[in-house]
């Protein structure tokens, strides 16, 4: 049995051919007989929105954070630096497992990432690090990244029998 790999815009496919017929009028191999042994073995991480915006947003939040104090780069500043990093790198990290399970679970993590960050920068504007307007214009793109993780996740959760939210819910099934 021969793997054969091959790539789409958003994932990485692995199938089994049982039988390859030779076809030497256009000088190439017809695969016949196929079956997918493993899907979603790799998704490619640039081509997911939510990396790109989470990718772009921790530059915002590495432009606010270089006017705080100098008592809270060992606190706040990194916490929040972290926080936004995190988010793109979860992100990343599940797109590289081969389970829908396990990407939930990396998923979960960029957006548990994403819910520390809301509450950062709402202690950042409280303590006067930031202004009311640093705080909204960040807070808009904050928001929406949240939900559109947050879509992207029920969308993978409707394909697979397990979730992230779903524990909490008290029903197994997602709604069609």
């Amino acid at each position: 049995m021969v793997f054969i790999y091959f790539l789409n815009s958003f994932n990485f496919y692995c199938c089994s051919v049982n039988s390859i017929v030779l076809n030497p009028a256009r000088n190439r191999n017809v695969f016949i007989e196929t079956r997918t042994l493993e899907i979603n073995m790799a998704r490619l991480h640039k081509n997911i929105e939510i990396y790109n915006l989470s990718y772009k947003f921790v530059f915002d939040i590495y432009a606010i954070t270089k006017d705080f104090p100098a008592i809270e780069n060992n606190n706040l500043v990194w916490q929040m630096r972290r926080a936004a990093v995190s988010i793109p790198i979860n992100i990343t990290e599940g797109s590289t497992r081969h389970s829908e399970k396990a990407f939930l679970t990396f998923l979960g993590y960029a957006y548990g990432s994403a819910k520390e960050l809301e509450v950062l920068l709402s202690l950042s504007k409280d303590l006067d690090y930031i202004s009311e307007k640093q705080y909204s214009e960040t807070f808009k793109k904050l928001d929406e990244l949240m939900a559109k993780m947050f879509k992207f996740i029920g969308n993978i959760e409707k394909r697979t029998p397990y979730g992230f939210f779903r524990k909490y819910s008290g029903n197994k099934k997602m709604p069609s």
